[in-house]
């Protein structure tokens, strides 16, 4: 995150670029692996948006604003990186799901709880757009505004997306818990 004082020594001073990179590559790339599937594409994806973000140098007034240019400018390009993809027909079976060891190499650096560790794979059985909009309002803490820009969707959407969500989450964690408890 950059210092309170970013405007004096500059957003774009090193030491700052370095705390953007240090508290935002692992939720950057946790998402977008979840939009490619595949950890080293994400990789490469998310190093591009933080490249992008250099290159152009926005004018972000503050941590809310950086975090969704961020999230917005991540999903833009791993969306530019699939049609790519798909148009060359490379991503056919890649696509599909990325490997358990990508899987636990995200979630050991991102989930600290057991909690949490549960509620990740519970999400991980949600659909794709579901998931994503769950993902940026709870572990990115982003407001129904702000995921409504990332997503292209409205915030009656996201309303609705995320209490249909929570509905299934819930339905999925009870039904675990019933299982463990038999």
């Amino acid at each position: 995150m950059p210092d309170k004082n970013s405007e004096k020594i500059g957003l774009w001073s090193k030491e700052n670029i370095t705390k953007l990179v240090e508290a935002y590559r692992f939720p950057l790339l946790y998402f977008i692996t979840g939009i490619i599937g595949n950890l080293t594409d994400a990789e490469d994806v998310v190093e591009d948006t933080f490249a992008r973000m250099l290159f152009k140098k926005p004018r972000l007034k503050n941590e809310a604003a950086i975090k969704t240019y961020l999230f917005t400018s991540a999903k833009n390009i791993a969306t530019d990186y699939l049609r790519k993809t798909r148009r060359k027909g490379k991503q056919e079976g890649e696509l599909s799901r990325f490997t358990e060891k990508e899987i636990g190499l995200i979630e050991e650096k991102i989930c600290q709880t057991e909690t949490q560790r549960e509620l990740t794979a519970a999400l991980h059985t949600l659909p794709a757009e579901t998931r994503e909009i769950l993902y940026l309002q709870y572990f990115e803490s982003l407001a129904p505004r702000e995921i409504a820009k990332i997503t292209g969707k409205s915030i009656k959407q996201i309303y609705n997306l995320t209490a249909r969500a929570k509905k299934a989450l819930a339905e999925k964690l009870k039904k675990e818990d019933n299982m463990y408890e038999n």
